[in-house]
């Protein structure tokens, strides 16, 4: 996957290259690890936090891009923290299981 990134990246541009390399690599290096390890179950629970999780990621990284332009780096940082807070809590609000 990575070297496929990499011959298409001139092609892709360095934003959508950037993009494409993160979260798939990030996620197929740890599914693979909890296979590995523990089973396809922990590769499905692994999975799910990495949904949630990952808007998260996508919310600080998209928050900081827009800010850095707009107001100073320490200003931009700690809004895209505060993006990033949210964003895991409504997702974490959103998946959270029932206690039974």
């Amino acid at each position: 996957m990575t070297l496929m990134i990499i011959q298409f990246s001139a092609a892709m541009g360095s934003q959508w290259s950037g993009v494409l390399t993160t979260f798939p690599v990030i996620g197929s290096i740890i599914a693979i690890s909890n296979h590995v390890q523990y089973g396809r179950h922990a590769v499905q629970e692994a999975v799910a936090g990495m949904t949630a999780g990952l808007s998260a990621v996508g919310t600080f990284c998209f928050a900081a891009y827009i800010l850095l332009s707009l107001t100073g780096m320490w200003a931009a940082f700690g809004l895209a923290l505060g993006a990033c807070l949210g964003a895991h809590a409504l997702s974490w609000l959103m998946f959270k299981r029932p206690k039974h």
